[in-house]
């Protein structure tokens, strides 16, 4: 559980272009099922695309390509913090 509210957390705060903003969440009623609310994006999702045949070649670079921004975005906000933490002690 905890693990779920740390990626919560990181989805409520995140504010780069290249991560979906997180709109909320919520437990279902009547059962122990968390629901998440995020933006809609147009272009679906990579499952959308794939279906039951394999991605060619080219295609599979776009992923990483996209994401790298998004991972670097994340490690320089958490050196930020870091640095924060550091500088009040």
């Amino acid at each position: 559980m905890e693990d779920i509210q740390k990626e919560i957390s990181y989805l409520a705060q995140s504010r780069s272009e290249f991560v979906t903003k997180y709109l909320g969440s919520w437990l279902c009623e009547g059962s122990t099922r968390l629901a998440i609310a995020m933006e809609y994006m147009a272009g679906g999702s990579v499952a959308d695309h794939i279906g039951e045949r394999p991605l060619p070649e080219d295609a599979c670079a776009v992923g990483p390509w996209q994401t790298t921004p998004a991972i670097a975005t994340s490690i320089q906000r958490r050196l930020n913090q870091h640095k924060r933490v550091q500088n009040a002690c």
